[in-house]
C-alpha cells in the first residue's frame, strides 16, 4: 500500500459511462459533488487510494508525442489550473467512451477525485470506474419491530478499476498507479482500461525487471511444466528453487546464462523462451536480457520456493524441500503414499 497518510481530497465528481457499441450513452453531473460530512470524506478517501500499491508504475506515452495523450493532455490542465477539474472531467469521460467499444465491456460509475498533499508538494488525480455492485443486508426499524431488507452498493474493499496520476513537486512527468481487476484474467478486454484509454507502459527498472521474472518463472511453473507437459512436482520445485537461488546470489541477470542454470533440458528450455516472450508481448514489456538483480525483492520473492501438494483424502501439503520425501504404491490399500522423513518436530 502507498503511504497517503497526509493527503486530502479537495474536489470529487462522478458521471456514468455506457458501452458506445451497445449505443448505451454516458450521462454527465451537471456540477462536482459538494462532500460536507467529514466522515463520508475520510470513507471516500480510503476507498479511492487504500488499494493501489507501489509495486508496479506506469508512464504515459504516445507514438510521436506524449502531448498528444488525452489522459496526459486532461491531467496537465487540471494540474496547471485545479478549476478547470470538473471540465477536463467530462473530457475524460467522453474519451473512455470512446474507448468503450469491445462488446463485453460493462456500464458503469465513473469517479473522479481531486487530492492535494501540501507536506509532500504532490497532487494526485484519481480516475474510477465502478463496474459491479455487491448486494448488502440493512436491518430497518418498522414500528416496533426490526426488519430485514438489502440494497446494493460498492464494495469499499475492491476497485474495479482505478488510476493515480501524481505529480511532484509540479512537473510534467507524473507516476501512474493503475487497478484493473480484469488484468489477470481477460487481456483483451483490460487492455482498453491501460492501453486504448489511459495510453500508460509500465516502467522497467532493476526492480520491475527483477519481479518480472519471478512471475515468468511462476506462472511458466503453472502453466507449462505442470498443465501443459506434465512434469513431476519435485522437477517443478527443483526449477523453482534453482531460479531463486540464481536470482539471490548472482548480481547481474543474463538471460542466457540463467536459463543454463535452472532448465538443463535443452526441450525445456526452448518452451521456457517461447513462454517468455508470449509473456512480454501479452504484458507490453520491452525484451531485457541483462540487468541489476534488485536482491530485495527477490528476497522476499521467497514464496516461490514452497510448493503446495492437494490429496484427495482432505490433506493439503506445504513443501519447500523434496528431498526427506519418497512416493509410493500401497498395493494392499490400492492407493499411493507420500514418507516424509524428519529428526524432530516443533
Amino acid at each position: 500500500m502507498i503511504d497517503f497518510g497526509t493527503i486530502f481530497m479537495e474536489k470529487v465528481v462522478i458521471h456514468k459511462v455506457g458501452n458506445k457499441s451497445r449505443n448505451e450513452k454516458f450521462q454527465l453531473s451537471k456540477e462536482e459533488d459538494n462532500v460536507d460530512d467529514e466522515n463520508l470524506k475520510i470513507i471516500l478517501e480510503k476507498y479511492f487510494l487504500k488499494l493501489f500499491t507501489d509495486k508496479d508504475t506506469y508512464h504515459f506515452y504516445h507514438e510521436s508525442d506524449v502531448n498528444l495523450n488525452e489522459i496526459y493532455h486532461f491531467s496537465k490542465k487540471i494540474f496547471i489550473e485545479p478549476e478547470s477539474f470538473y471540465d477536463q472531467s467530462i473530457n475524460i469521460v467522453k474519451h473512455l467512451y470512446n474507448k468503450s467499444s469491445h462488446p463485453n465491456i460493462k456500464s458503469g460509475d465513473f469517479y473522479m477525485a481531486y487530492f492535494s498533499d501540501e507536506q509532500e508538494n504532490m497532487k494526485i488525480i484519481g480516475i474510477f470506474k465502478a463496474e459491479n455492485k455487491d448486494t448488502f443486508l440493512k436491518i430497518d426499524r418498522v414500528g416496533d419491530r426490526f426488519s430485514f431488507s438489502y440494497d446494493k452498493g460498492l464494495n469499499l474493499n475492491k476497485v474495479d478499476k482505478g488510476c493515480l496520476i501524481i505529480n511532484h513537486g509540479n512537473n510534467d512527468k507524473y507516476s501512474v498507479h493503475i487497478i484493473d481487476s480484469l488484468s489477470k484474467t481477460n487481456r483483451d478486454i483490460a487492455k482498453y482500461w491501460e492501453e486504448d484509454f489511459l495510453g500508460v507502459k509500465k516502467n522497467q527498472d532493476n526492480i520491475s525487471q527483477t519481479r518480472e521474472i519471478f512471475n515468468i518463472v511462476e506462472e511458466f511453473s503453472n502453466k507449462i511444466l505442470k498443465k501443459e507437459l506434465g512434469k513431476d512436482p519435485k522437477e517443478i520445485h527443483d526449477f523453482k528453487i534453482k531460479s531463486y537461488d540464481y536470482m539471490n546470489n548472482t548480481d547481474d541477470f543474463n538471460d542466457n546464462h540463467f536459463i543454463k542454470a535452472v532448465i538443463p533440458e535443452e526441450g525445456n528450455q526452448k518452451h521456457y523462451l517461447d513462454f517468455k516472450k508470449e509473456y512480454e508481448v501479452s504484458n507490453r514489456l520491452n525484451t531485457v536480457n541483462n540487468f541489476e538483480i534488485s536482491h530485495d525483492t527477490a528476497t522476499v520473492n521467497k514464496k516461490i520456493t514452497k510448493s503446495k501438494i492437494i490429496l484427495d483424502t482432505g490433506i493439503d501439503l506445504i513443501l519447500s524441500n523434496y528431498n526427506f520425501i519418497d512416493e509410493g504404491y500401497d498395493e494392499d490399500k490400492h492407493m499411493s503414499y507420500l514418507k516424509i522423513y524428519y529428526n524432530s518436530k516443533k
